[in-house]
């Protein structure tokens, strides 16, 4: 067999490095089918580092090393980190980011790289206040210190809080997969899955940092430690706002009185987390800035591009400022079946109906970016579901729309993302969860030879 031993184990391991490297500093997002190709690499590679029974040490070196190789690249795939060194550097200037715009700010102020940093960030981005929570803006704002002029400098700082992020955040997940009494190894799923390397360490996107905070949040709550997990909740909310959807559903497994506590101590710290940058405009600004992105913005979706066909087909335009009106109500409604009416004070029935939560929720959504399957990667690994997994490669189909130095989605490509995730989603909860029949069959405890000894 091609991967029996040592040497073929290490050919692996130096073409991923190369490969990471080179989605870091030299293909650009127009490169769809070099991008494409490399990522297929990747994947096949991470499935048969993690086929192999290598043990937590192995899975964190080769993660942590993944990582490194693109610590002081540029990032080519995604844009969005000029607006967040933009954010972290207006607020050394004393500017709060939620109540100015930057075309507003761009001839009233300079600092260093505002010029590149207005000019890269977008169109979207610089018509609309800033739509990242306070705990995401801290982290710019360290960010804006080392803004001297030098685009790598500001950059590697982010890294370093999202790669101390991902360091805790392992073996937070492995404590708590030992709680669960789920094997620990199960972990490389989220360690070393190629998108996530590349959207978190790679594009900079703060996914991580949220679900470090959810994580910990979760194994308080198991606890019932109430106090201490409403906290962890509360940072989780205030650095992406996608928690907020799940906390309804606590209220089964915590029961009524422990549920108002919980609450009573979220809205407290949530106060609290805010007020440092809260000034009488802030919430409205905030809020409407939400609204704009779920009414008018739209990337990559499933449920919601077969509505809009018909919606062209029938009323011959597009329908997105109705269906965000009604999407809300639809989350509502599942959030409210599942937490009143479904059964949650199971930890692993709660945990499944989390997946499920988020997974509704993406499902319907009119935008749904490769690093937004993040979420359901980190809970897939609790729960035994594969079709995350499979979604966290298919996503990145959707680079396909920035092919021709434009943008214009390739439908075909997103009906093939959505076919195989629907398919295996339905299957796995008709049937029985994939994941945990790969983890029984090819999961292990004994040592990694080639990497047992690092």
């Amino acid at each position: 067999m091609f991967l029996k031993n040592k040497f073929s184990l290490w050919l692996l391991f130096f073409l991923s490095i190369i490969i990471y490297s080179l989605i870091g500093f030299y293909i650009k997002r127009e490169e769809f089918f070099i991008l494409i190709i490399s990522f297929i690499f990747l994947f096949i590679f991470h499935f048969y580092f993690l086929k192999k029974e290598i043990n937590l040490k192995s899975i964190f070196i080769l993660g942590i090393v993944f990582r490194l190789s693109l610590m002081i690249s540029v990032p080519e795939l995604s844009q969005d980190f000029y607006r967040f060194i933009w954010d972290g550097s207006i607020q050394i200037l004393g500017i709060n980011p939620y109540l100015y715009k930057p075309n507003t700010l761009i001839n009233l102020v300079q600092f260093p790289l505002s010029d590149l940093l207005f000019s890269k960030m977008g169109n979207l981005s610089t018509m609309n206040f800033s739509n990242y929570p306070p705990i995401s803006q801290y982290v710019y704002y360290i960010s804006g210190y080392f803004n001297n002029g030098e685009i790598i400098k500001p950059l590697i700082t982010i890294r370093i809080i999202i790669l101390m992020s991902e360091i805790i955040l392992f073996f937070g997940v492995k404590n708590l997969l030992i709680k669960l009494g789920k094997n620990p190894l199960l972990i490389g799923w989220y360690f070393l899955n190629p998108m996530i390397i590349i959207e978190t360490i790679g594009n900079l996107h703060g996914e991580i940092l949220m679900i470090l905070f959810l994580i910990f949040s979760f194994f308080y709550l198991f606890e019932k430690k109430i106090f201490l997990s409403s906290f962890f909740m509360s940072l989780s909310i205030a650095t992406k706002l996608l928690p907020i959807l799940i906390v309804p559903i606590f209220i089964n497994y915590l029961g009524i009185k422990k549920f108002i506590r919980f609450i009573t101590y979220l809205v407290l710290f949530s106060f609290l987390i805010w007020l440092p940058l809260f000034e009488e405009e802030v919430i409205l600004n905030f809020l409407n800035t939400i609204y704009l992105w779920f009414n008018s913005f739209e990337f990559n979706a499933s449920i919601y591009y077969i509505i809009r066909f018909l919606g062209y087909k029938i009323f011959g335009y597009n329908l997105i400022k109705t269906i965000s009106l009604f999407t809300p109500f639809i989350i509502l409604i599942v959030i409210c079946f599942i937490g009143f009416y479904k059964t949650n004070n199971n930890r692993s029935i709660l945990l499944k109906n989390i997946l499920l939560i988020y997974s509704i929720y993406f499902f319907i959504s009119t935008t749904v970016h490769p690093w937004y399957i993040i979420n359901l990667v980190i809970i897939s690994i609790f729960t035994g579901y594969l079709y995350p997994i499979i979604w966290s490669f298919t996503s990145l189909l959707s680079y396909s729309a920035y092919k021709n130095l434009g943008f214009e989605e390739e439908p075909l490509l997103i009906f093939i993302e959505y076919l195989i995730v629907f398919a295996v989603f339905i299957y796995e909860f008709k049937k029985k969860p994939l994941l945990k029949h790969i983890h029984k069959t090819n999961f292990g405890f004994r040592k990694f030879p080639p990497f047992s000894s690092w």
